[in-house]
């Protein structure tokens, strides 16, 4: 039969054994030897370029790419909708490339964004249409 640690560190902390208590009135509580924080980070501190500017911002993690974009718009004065945003992983950049951020409801965090990470903001390219005329005057010259 196996025991699972939950049940053996339950028994544990209701039944202590009499050492424990001796070694504890010797010794007294001893502090834990390492604090282990296991929550993830909500903020980290990446790069962001835009043509030939480069700024380095704390950003969250739990907000969507749509949102993301919207905050870059204050800083670089690009629309959203012209935006095309990039992802560099810094480990990842040399062998696979940026990523292209196109799910607008996807949020920051499910791309394991950590710290020293890049993205890079480019404006999309606006095709211009021209009429019909315009066409026919172009071609006829």
């Amino acid at each position: 039969m196996k025991i699972s640690w939950d049940i053996l560190e339950t028994f544990f902390l209701h039944f202590r054994p009499k050492r424990f208590s001796e070694l504890v009135s010797v010794h007294g509580h001893l502090d834990p030897l390492v604090s282990i924080n296991m929550r993830p980070s909500t903020h980290v501190r990446v790069k962001i370029s835009h043509k030939e500017s480069l700024r380095e911002e704390v950003i969250r993690v739990y907000q969507t790419v749509q949102q993301f974009k919207a905050l870059l718009h204050q800083w670089f004065s690009v629309p959203p909708q012209n935006q095309k945003l990039y992802y560099c992983d810094q480990d990842l950049v040399e062998m696979a490339g940026p990523e292209e951020m196109k799910w607008p409801q996807k949020e920051l965090y499910t791309y394991n964004v950590q710290n020293g990470d890049k993205f890079i903001v480019d404006e999309k390219v606006r095709i211009l249409l021209l009429s019909q005329t315009c066409v026919l005057i172009f071609f006829s010259c």
